[in-house]
């Protein structure tokens, strides 16, 4: 009996302690796991606070351009002055569809609204005790976030509408409401985060079913609204009637620094709770367990753990990494002037992002597909050293089955993404795919206009890379941004094509028709002179008959170049006028100006020695010339005053060529 008391002593100590010990282990744990997750919890929200601030500087940044835009318009100017409200309204829409943006309010000097295009029948209200409103009304443009009268919180730019003296006629206020919940659910799709906008304590855009802090929990309403209110920063765990988020409410300035609302970022408490739940019950089994396999298991168990917040760590980590290079990359494409050409920085965007990655190469391609192949037609991409040595980058990649390249498109039209190792890919993928020359790729597809735009694609070229949902949902934002900066410099360069000339590359006759009425336009209302050349190569057709057609050709892109360098000021320009004749024009220029100037050009061409031993003038290359100058009127046109410089063009051919005519009108 005294054996088996002694066991039962020993083992019910052995027991007891096992369960202190166990319990204790169990506690402590608990205590770490805990302050654990609400570390990974407090910086998930710190890094979708990174991520909503670059979203809302690249909504900033379209409403500064939007608003240039139209300011700079001649026909929205005119429309505005001469108030043509049809014409501003479709402009306005117009800019609208273009920049992705919703709402548009005109004001007048004295602050009176004029318009709204979101609400047509909505205006004469004075506006102008507002900040923005007053700040374009005295020649400034400013881009904040403010409240309106008729308008709730928005992201906008305002700024003044002048003419062409500079003068200011009223303002215009562009931009994007925040009082819409697509405007929440873009923050949540390029953070991952639940997102409410409040305007003073009432919500105006949440992703939250039930947004209402009422609802919130032990902490009220009036407690939350005067912490965050007077410029304070809540945190903490917030209760809502269909959901618990750990939540961060911060206040909310508009350009003048006085707070205006409050924005909520939170993450959802509902995976912390179940993993916290079974915890405790694989703890609790581990205790009544036996004590030796107790022990070994809440050991392990508590390793586990470490590892898995080790790993969640580590996943923040790389992703803080990854947030600072999109952060330098939004830097340097929003920095990029509007003459720039963009391949070299939207290239230096694509090296942040590789090395914050770790990977070889990482591309931007604009595409084209047919039924056989994918054809990259514009191309960006970053190489480390590795890659520049060990890969090329081909200009079109297919399938021997045309069906399998069109599977693949489908694929990216849908939006869907595709990652991994190549050898794990599906076959008909692995061929498309195989001259890329990598062993893992992530290939996201990019939108514009809800039309399949082209291919953002990270390579890895000698291990795996495992490239995580939400780096997936970073990259996306940030890919769209850089095809955004892409498409517009296309679309610049196109639009300027329009007006030059195919073979010189001066300006063309189009240029000179458009031009010349707002050239005519500016000057009449400042009462002031123009002087017009009209320019003819002397005995061009025997010089195309001597040494044919080509050197015809080179002889017109010489003299082009010549008279674009004999004019100087900025508001001078050359333009073709068809065939062997050009035309120049010289705004605010007097009689003497205009001699000086052709003399200039006659000199010129006798300087560029172009060899013509057809001519009857001279053994080389001469031009005749006309010019007349005059004072322009609000009556005037360009027609006269292009007549009366090709009378005296004639007259220059009539008294042997190579000089020039003057006429004042």
């Amino acid at each position: 009996m005294k054996k088996i008391d002694i066991r039962i002593k020993v083992m019910a100590s052995v027991i007891l302690l096992s369960l202190l010990c166990g319990i204790s282990v169990l506690i402590s744990s608990l205590y770490f796991y805990d302050a654990r997750l609400s570390d990974a919890m407090s910086e998930k929200i710190e890094n979708s606070k990174s991520v909503i601030d670059i979203a809302i500087d690249n909504i900033s940044e379209r409403t500064r351009v939007s608003a240039a835009r139209l300011t700079e318009d001649i026909d929205f100017i005119v429309a505005f002055n001469e108030h043509d409200y049809t014409t501003l309204v479709e402009l306005m829409n117009s800019e609208k569809q273009l920049s992705g943006l919703d709402f548009g309010i005109l004001v007048d000097l004295e602050g009176n609204v004029i318009l709204r295009t979101h609400d047509i029948d909505n205006n004469g209200d004075n506006i102008s005790d507002q900040s923005d409103v007053n700040t374009a009304l005295t020649g400034e443009t400013v881009t904040a976030i403010t409240p309106g009268l008729q308008e709730p919180l928005r992201i906008s730019t305002s700024t003044p509408i002048k003419d062409e003296e500079d003068n200011i006629l009223g303002m215009i206020s562009i931009g994007y409401s925040m009082n819409k919940r697509a405007f929440a659910l873009l923050l949540h799709d390029s953070a991952g985060s639940e997102i409410t906008v409040f305007e003073g304590g009432s919500s105006i855009s949440s992703t939250l079913r039930f947004p209402a802090l009422s609802n919130a929990g032990s902490t009220t309403q009036n407690e939350i609204l005067e912490i965050v209110l007077n410029g304070g920063v809540y945190e903490g765990q917030l209760s809502f009637i269909d959901t618990t988020i750990f939540s961060r409410i911060t206040p909310i300035y508009d350009g003048s620094g006085n707070i205006v609302g409050m924005m909520l970022v939170g993450v959802s408490t509902g995976d912390a709770e179940r993993s916290m739940f079974f915890f405790i019950l694989r703890g609790s089994l581990i205790i009544l367990a036996v004590m030796i396999i107790a022990i070994v298991i809440s050991h392990l168990t508590c390793k586990g753990i470490e590892k898995r917040l080790d790993t969640m760590i580590e996943s923040i980590a790389k992703r803080d990494t990854l947030l600072e290079a999109v952060n330098e990359a939004s830097i340097i494409l929003l920095e990029i002037d509007e003459e720039e050409e963009v391949r070299e920085p939207v290239i230096a965007g694509l090296e942040f992002l590789g090395k914050s990655l770790e990977v070889d190469r990482v591309h931007l391609w604009q595409s084209k597909e047919d039924e056989k192949e994918i054809t990259f037609t514009r191309e960006y991409s970053w190489l480390n050293d590795y890659a520049k040595h060990r890969s090329n980058i081909p200009k079109k990649i297919r399938a021997s089955n045309e069906k399998d390249t069109q599977d693949l498109m489908a694929v990216f039209r849908s939006g869907d993404v595709v990652s991994g190792t190549i050898t794990e890919m599906p076959p008909k993928y692995q061929e498309i795919l195989k001259p890329l020359s990598a062993k893992s790729m992530t290939i996201i597809p990019v939108f514009m206009d809800g039309q399949l735009w082209g291919l953002f694609s990270i390579d890895s070229l000698m291990q795996d890379q495992i490239i995580t949902e939400e780096e997936i949902t970073i990259l996306r934002s940030v890919s769209l941004m850089m095809a955004n900066v892409v498409k517009r410099y296309l679309m610049k360069i196109e639009n300027k094509k329009v007006y030059l000339d195919g073979l010189t590359g001066i300006y063309n006759r189009r240029y000179f028709d458009e031009t010349m009425v707002k050239v005519i336009g500016t000057l009449a209302r400042a009462g002031g002179e123009l002087s017009l050349m009209m320019i003819d190569i002397d005995y061009f057709k025997k010089y195309n008959d001597t040494y044919g057609h080509d050197a015809g050709d080179v002889c017109l892109i010489k003299i082009a170049d010549v008279l674009t360098k004999s004019v100087m000021r900025t508001e001078d320009f050359v333009a073709r006028y068809g065939g062997e004749e050009f035309v120049v024009v010289l705004p605010n220029t007097d009689e003497a100006g205009a001699i000086a100037i052709a003399e200039k050009i006659i000199e010129n061409i006798h300087a560029s020695n172009i060899e013509h031993k057809a001519s009857e003038v001279a053994t080389h290359i001469t031009a005749s010339i006309g010019i007349s100058t005059g004072k322009v009127t609000e009556f005037s046109s360009s027609d006269p005053f292009l007549k009366r410089a090709d009378e005296m063009l004639y007259k220059s051919k009539q008294n042997g060529r190579n000089q020039f005519t003057f006429s004042n009108m």
